[in-house]
Formats: C-alpha cells, structure tokens, sequence
C-alpha cells in the first residue's frame, strides 16, 4: 500500500527549513555587523597612532633647524588639533577647545573622524593623550597615550 506525504509532515518540514534559515541570515547579519564595526576601530586606531606620529614628527622637524630650540617649551599644555597641510608640507599645532576633523591617509572609507591631542607638561617630559572618535555613537573613543621628551639635547639661548 502507497504512503503519501501528509499535510502535517509538510508543515514540520518547512517549519525546521524556515527556523534554519532565520538563524542563518541572522549569523551573517551580525557578522557582517561585526566586521563593519571592527573596521571602524581599525581606523580609529590608526587615525590615533598617525596623530601621535605627526606630534613626533612636528617635534623632530626641530632637529633640521641650524639651531635646535626646547620642543616643549614651544608647546602648551592643554587639548590641541593637530593637521598636515599638503600645500605648504607643514605640520600644524593649534590649541582647541573641541575635536577636531582628522583628515589622514587611510581614512577614505567615508568615516568621519574627529581627533584631539591632550599635552601636559611636567618639566622636560610632556604626556600626550591622543583621542580619536567618529559621529557614530556605537563605537567607543579610542585612545593612546605617550611620553614624549626633547629627544635630543637643544643648547639654550
């Protein structure tokens, strides 16, 4: 005798093809997310580290003078914007009360990246505190601190 399939056991079997497809769509959604996310902080670790080798770049542009000044005496303590200009080829140091628009080499993904710079001085050593963050509110600040000194001795006028 012939057995056909039964309206209940197709209902079962569309049911378990269904909860397998929702939680396969809803794996690549999130990892997709993910990877969108990791990305984000991917350049907002390299926008800091390449903020911080500006500030050291802008120290050592002192090193090609005919006479080397005191770095950290040219300096403020207080939060600052650092940009390069690529017009003039010069790096610039400005005080500021906000973040600022970090404009650097991998940043053409589209992500807004706004970045301060935090000087404190104590003597010959300045403690530096770069912060970078983006518009979107889901991804956290990032942060990277150094100590950073003359580097190399200055003679003083």
């Amino acid at each position: 005798m012939k057995r056909g399939i039964t309206l209940p056991e197709i209902s079962i079997s569309l049911l378990i093809i269904t909860i397998a497809l929702i939680i396969f769509f809803n794996l690549a959604n999130n990892l997709i997310y993910n990877l969108v996310n990791a990305k984000k902080m991917f350049l907002l670790v390299n926008a800091n580290q390449e903020a911080i080798e500006m500030l050291i770049a802008f120290r050592n542009k002192n090193l090609e003078s005919t006479s080397p000044q005191d770095f950290l005496k040219r300096i403020n303590s207080g939060i600052h914007c650092i940009s390069f200009s690529t017009s003039t080829g010069s790096i610039n140091l400005n005080l500021s009360s906000q973040y600022c628009d970090f404009k650097y080499a991998q940043g053409k993904s589209g992500l807004k990246i706004l970045n301060i710079i935090e000087i404190t001085r104590n003597g010959d050593v300045a403690y530096i505190t770069s912060t970078s963050k983006t518009s979107e509110v889901i991804l956290p600040d990032h942060k990277l601190n150094i100590i950073l000194t003359n580097w190399h001795p200055y003679s003083s006028p």
